[in-house]
């Protein structure tokens, strides 16, 4: 739509001088040039010069038939200026047909080039969702294997909680079997002081 209207005004001049075939007749329409404007603006422009020409030998043949009424060979004269009519015809219709040509093949190449664009458009965008999967799932790996380290250093921590209060315990058991030996062997000890003092009473 915008390459349309683009086009309609760069050939607004050309359209202005159809208005009237008279005027059209003294100002002829240029074709631009290859480079200068768009295939499409081309391409209308020379569809304007076709309908332009066309208007020109319409607007001769009917004074050239008007003059043809005041000459002696009315029917020759006629005839000369409908085959020069016709011959303008024909080169208007060439020139609307190549100018339709013109620019449907822009407007295919430019559909086409429209449809490469889009299509890179999208493996650009299915590139950078796959980058951003392949990040995301980074990231949720690296979040998974820090939870596991916590887990694995709160385990590590547990054990080696239970390893401490099992080596108290064992302290504690080996200290209380110490302390109950020293116990035993101080009961022994009195008992055999005891035993020694009661044994001469019994002799005597």
């Amino acid at each position: 739509m915008e390459n349309r209207s683009r086009s309609l005004a760069a050939c607004l001049s050309l359209f202005a001088l159809l208005v009237s075939p008279a005027l059209a007749a003294e100002e002829a329409v240029t074709l631009p040039e290859e480079g200068a404007v768009t295939e499409i603006e081309r391409g209308l422009a020379m569809q304007a010069r076709a309908q332009q020409i066309k208007l020109e030998a319409e607007a001769e043949r009917a004074a050239e038939e008007e003059a043809c009424g005041k000459k002696f060979f009315v029917n020759d004269c006629r005839s000369a200026a409908n085959e020069r009519y016709l011959e303008k015809l024909a080169e208007s219709r060439k020139l609307a047909a190549e100018g339709r040509e013109v620019e449907i093949t822009q407007r295919k190449k430019d559909l086409e080039a429209l449809r490469a664009e889009q299509a890179r458009d999208a493996t650009a965008r299915e590139e950078k969702n796959i980058e951003r999967g392949k990040t995301i799932a980074e990231e949720q790996k690296a979040r998974e294997a820090a939870y596991q380290e916590r887990l694995e250093k709160h385990a590590q921590k547990t054990a080696t909680k239970a390893q401490k209060a099992a080596k108290e315990r064992e302290n504690a058991r080996m200290r209380e079997e110490k302390s109950q030996e020293k116990k035993a062997r101080r009961e022994e000890e009195r008992a055999r002081k005891a035993s020694r003092r009661s044994a001469p009473l019994h002799s005597e």
